[in-house]
């Protein structure tokens, strides 16, 4: 990192020599002051990009950086391709002792980066005579954007119809992993469901057949540089005489999910072409660390760099005029309809916040539908170790938790990521033995031990719903929020929770995922992940009901 500035300056003149001019000056026998230290380095959690990262994509008008704070503190932020402020999101912190806040500061600059150039995003605050500054110096290099079609197939209008009918009887059904007698209970009930619940599925009415792409784009790595490796899918109705809609679908995948590897089995792969058989131009990104990242560990949860590589993706394929064909609209820019589930209903809340904070000009977001997810990362992460230690004590977070499947769900989902990214200042080898967490990380993260300061604030970083300031913060649209009270994997308080945070900006349907149907397959398995997909393909079909 570069050496903090040491330029300053006190009622509108420098402190080079001397203040004056005209018929004053300064009595050369008078002592001059002394000069004022320099600012006391900020400690920083996290940057998009990483400090001192050189060929940083040069078009990316989106950057940030993260540290803790107290309340009440203001800070002067500056980047040096931009007069704007920029924006600072807060959140309350919770369980790191003498740190009341978490500080999100997010910059925008008006156009792409010039190649090959320096660049420096700084944030400054003053306390008690003392002054503090929070920098991050980075240089831009010269990848170009772009995106190009990998491979491509087409659907007959006959075959679209019976995907997921197909899905319900073969992919769900192995998806769930039921015991065999267990096994045809569920499907009984899944049937009715699908009967009394799911018309808009299970009759899907599409009037074409579809083409699905699977591409490459340009975007960033998780450090910030530009790649021109990231995956995901493109699809649309293969009728150019068809009805053209006038809106976008944005599908953030569930865990699991990679949309542009074409299977059959994928549910986000049937539901992009059941869209794309109504006449929708469809586009669902792999999340880094699937498809063609597949090498890598995947950003799971990490709010920032989803968001980041799936407004890339919407922005490359809006710019490509062969897309024209699948899509009008009499605004400009075309109204986008964001949708997830699960891991996607995180995704999906990221691409919201990613779009109006820094492609408010190029790109719209008409309405966003999510469910299932852990929008409070942190309490949900929280509960399962409250859970292992036997400290739920009737907490919402982890009062339905199964440890048994959601330590998995930890360690091989959520903290590869975040200790691949960011700096938590621990090992997978502090934190697991073998399959199991350790008894000294769990009681550790749950007590005071500060070992683990780094991780409870990430986790928390990469949360909705602690957002104090939610106002200047989610704005334009509103947020149809789902989530089953009886689903198992992700507790329902993170959905209550989020609308609470959200206010006007979030309509919670609490009616959804809530039937005869729910309750019986709840009382009728314990297996964790039963409730939560199904509710899924429930918030699935209600969208379709709304786009119809």
């Amino acid at each position: 990192m570069r050496g903090p500035r040491t330029l300053y300056r006190l009622a509108g003149c420098l402190l080079l020599t001397a203040c004056g001019g005209g018929g004053g000056g300064v009595d050369s026998n008078t002592p001059a002051p002394p000069a004022p230290a320099a600012p006391t380095a900020i400690e920083l959690l996290d940057s998009i990009p990483k400090v001192d990262a050189t060929d940083v994509a040069p078009y990316r008008s989106g950057f940030s950086l993260s540290h803790r704070g107290q309340f009440g503190a203001g800070y002067d932020l500056n980047i040096t391709c931009s007069d704007d402020s920029g924006l600072t999101i807060e959140r309350e912190s919770i369980d790191i002792p003498n740190v009341t806040q978490l500080l999100e500061h997010r910059f925008s600059c008006p156009d792409h980066l010039d190649p090959n150039t320096v660049y420096e995003m700084s944030i400054e605050t003053s306390s008690a005579n003392e002054s503090f500054e929070g920098l991050v110096s980075f240089t831009s290099g010269s990848t170009t954007r772009g995106l190009n079609v990998l491979a491509q197939t087409q659907t007959s209008r006959e075959e679209v119809e019976s995907l997921f009918d197909n899905y319900i009887t073969g992919g769900l059904v192995d998806e769930l992993d039921l015991p065999p007698l267990l096994e045809q209970l569920v499907i009984s009930a899944i049937i009715d469901l699908a009967g009394s619940e799911w018309q808009n599925l299970a009759n899907p009415n599409v009037a074409y057949g579809t083409t699905v792409q699977r591409v490459a784009y340009a975007s960033i790595s998780p450090d910030g540089k530009g790649t021109a490796n990231l995956s995901g899918l493109i699809a649309f109705p293969n009728d150019l005489a068809a009805v053209k809609r006038d809106q976008i679908i944005l599908l953030n995948h569930a865990t699991g999910s990679t949309p542009s590897e074409f299977n059959t089995s994928d549910a986000w792969f049937i539901i992009a072409q059941l869209f794309a058989g109504r006449g929708y131009l469809v586009i669902a990104p792999d999340n880094y660390g699937r498809g063609s990242t597949a090498d890598s560990s995947e950003t799971y949860l990490l709010a920032g760099r989803t968001g980041a590589n799936t407004a890339d993706l919407v922005q490359r394929v809006l710019e490509d005029e062969s897309y024209n064909s699948y899509y009008f609209s009499e605004v400009s820019p075309a109204p986008i309809t964001v949708i997830g589930y699960s891991q996607g209903g995180h995704s999906a809340i990221a691409s919201w916040l990613e779009i109006i904070h820094y492609h408010k000009a190029s790109l719209l977001v008409d309405a966003v539908y999510a469910g299932g997810a852990p929008f409070d990362l942190y309490r949900t992460f929280r509960g399962v170790l409250q859970t292992v230690n036997n400290t739920c004590a009737g907490d919402g977070f982890c009062n339905l938790v199964d440890p048994d499947v959601l330590i998995p769900f930890a360690s091989n989902r959520i903290l590869p990521g975040l200790i691949a990214y960011t700096d938590t200042g621990v090992e997978m080898a502090d934190l697991m033995d073998g399959e199991y967490l350790q008894p000294a990380f769990v009681e550790g993260f749950l007590g005071d031990n500060t070992d683990f300061d780094n991780l409870r604030a990430l986790l928390q970083l990469n949360s909705f719903t602690n957002i104090s300031n939610p106002a200047a913060v989610y704005t334009d649209t509103v947020a149809n929020l789902y989530h089953s009270p009886y689903d198992r994997l992700v507790p329902v308080d993170n959905t209550l929770t989020l609308t609470d945070t959200l206010g006007g900006n979030a309509i919670h349907h609490d009616d959804q995922c809530d039937s005869n149907g729910f309750r019986i397959i709840f009382e009728t398995t314990d297996k964790v992940g039963v409730i939560h997909t199904l509710c899924g393909l429930n918030t699935l079909d209600t969208v379709f009901a709304e786009l119809r």
